[in-house]
């Protein structure tokens, strides 16, 4: 996880925790919506 590693040297653990949560949130949101058009 290159991704993890550069933003735990710029913010602090725990805001970096958050930040990847609503980034990969935001990425199963995006996928959801794909993956429902594909199946109609």
């Amino acid at each position: 996880m290159i991704f993890a590693t550069i933003t735990s040297n710029i913010f602090p653990p725990k805001l970096n925790e958050n930040l990847l949560y609503l980034f990969i949130r935001k990425i199963n949101k995006k996928a959801e919506k794909f993956f429902q058009l594909l199946r109609y």
